[in-house]
């Protein structure tokens, strides 16, 4: 365990996979991760990779998919300096008060509006037909009536 606390996370993954006898490429294409991405971690040049929120999380996936200890992953990972995107100034950061491009454009709600508009025009008259069948005769009162007119006429 000391040869492991005194070799650098990277050169742990990098001599991994070199003893499984793995192409970065082969890798990259399992994980799904980009080869610069793979080499900078095996660098031991983690700020190279631009998505820093999801350094710990590929840094997991890479070293589980070499099937290194996860108590070894853990320890390496928290002995890792790693920024979170809001300490990255690279990342623009909106605040809610600015970026007016955040609110919703005056032709979208006018033509919010008009559908809805229209889509209470329409639902109207098919609502005022459903709620109006108790003044409909059903057949069996159909026939009782007639039957009754017919007895009247005699």
């Amino acid at each position: 365990m000391t040869e492991i606390a005194q070799t650098s996370f990277g050169e742990i993954l990098r001599n991994k996979r070199e003893e499984l006898r793995m192409e970065i490429a082969e890798v990259s294409s399992h994980l799904r991760i980009k080869s610069a991405d793979i080499e900078a971690i095996e660098g031991d040049e983690i700020v190279k990779i631009t998505t820093n929120i999801y350094i710990p999380g590929l840094l997991r996936s890479y070293a589980k998919f070499l099937r290194i200890d996860e108590k070894i992953i853990e320890e390496q990972i928290g002995l890792l300096q790693l920024k979170s995107n809001v300490d990255n100034r690279e990342h623009l950061l909106v605040n809610i008060g600015e970026g007016d491009h955040l609110k919703p454009d005056k032709n979208f709600s006018f033509h919010a509006l008009i559908i809805v508009f229209l889509l209470i025009l329409l639902l109207f008259p098919i609502y005022n037909r459903s709620a109006n069948k108790g003044d409909f005769i059903t057949n069996p009162d159909l026939i009782s009536q007639l039957n009754d007119a017919s007895l009247d006429d005699r």
